[in-house]
């Protein structure tokens, strides 16, 4: 069984849990959750302007089209994305 994460994501309506299972094996394909951008907002901190930034300079997944006029995030990526974040200790140092 393989180790799985878990983040909260938060839409206008209610919260929902999703759970990302994450393999050993690269090339087996996992079903992955899409994050819309409030959902996005939520799980990283970052206001829509940050991501759009962000994205244009290149330091932070770009979306999956999900129809001709919505966009989404793959979980998987914003996790990676998150994990990739330096860590800052208790001084205040990164």
């Amino acid at each position: 069984m393989s180790p799985t994460r878990r983040i909260v994501s938060c839409n206008i309506t209610n919260a929902q849990e999703t759970t990302v299972a994450q393999t050993t094996n690269p090339d087996q394909k996992v079903a992955d959750s899409i994050l819309r951008c409030r959902e996005v907002e939520h799980a990283t901190g970052l206001s829509r302007t940050t991501i759009w930034r962000e994205r244009r300079a290149g330091r932070f997944p770009q979306p999956v089209q999900i129809t001709a006029t919505l966009r989404g995030w793959r979980a998987s990526d914003v996790i990676a994305w998150l994990e990739r974040r330096p860590s800052v200790d208790q001084s205040g140092a990164s």
